[in-house]
């Protein structure tokens, strides 16, 4: 008999609140994820259009249905 798969946990993203009513969600977020990229490896982000798709990235992580 094969051995069952174990169950993947439930799903916690996307979130609630929305983003309006979600006061976590800002700029200093943004920027500490930026930092933890250029901490890694990946470059520092200083365009300001890169740093606008990293926040959209984010928010469609936190907030948006697939």
């Amino acid at each position: 008999m094969p051995a069952e798969t174990p169950a993947r946990p439930p799903r916690l993203f996307p979130i609630t609140p929305k983003p309006a009513l979600d006061r976590r969600f800002n700029f200093g977020l943004t920027h500490d994820v930026a930092k933890v990229l250029a901490e890694h490896g990946f470059g520092k982000i200083a365009n300001g259009d890169d740093f606008m798709r990293l926040q959209t990235a984010l928010y469609t992580f936190l907030y948006r249905e697939d």
